[in-house]
């Protein structure tokens, strides 16, 4: 499987305590030049409750280092499946294939 990958390469840090009239900004960036993205805090219109950005920022901040661990894990287990052909599922294999090519821009 080549590496398809066009987004910036991680790892991508998550730079918080900027400050705006509607609250705290949580910034993940490459580097202090390069910002990935902000995350800004939103509020839930049913509840009212303050939604929980500081977890999106974690997720977000991992997505390299998630999408390199899909990738070796999707190699690994194509190897133990040319000696077990019956290991896993189709359906994982499936799941595995599209969510790497969902994030590397695939549908």
């Amino acid at each position: 499987m080549k590496d398809n990958s066009k987004h910036t390469p991680g790892p991508w840090k998550i730079l918080d305590g900027n400050y705006s009239p509607k609250g705290s900004i949580i910034t993940i960036n490459k580097s202090i030049s390069e910002r990935i993205c902000e995350i800004r805090p939103t509020t839930d219109k049913t509840s009212g409750r303050s939604l929980n950005y500081n977890a999106n920022a974690y997720l977000i901040a991992a997505a390299p280092e998630l999408l390199e661990a899909c990738i070796i894990g999707l190699l690994h287990m194509q190897d133990y499946l040319k000696e077990n052909p019956n290991a896993f599922p189709q359906s994982e294999i499936d799941f595995m294939e599209n969510s790497i090519s969902k994030a590397e821009g695939g549908e």
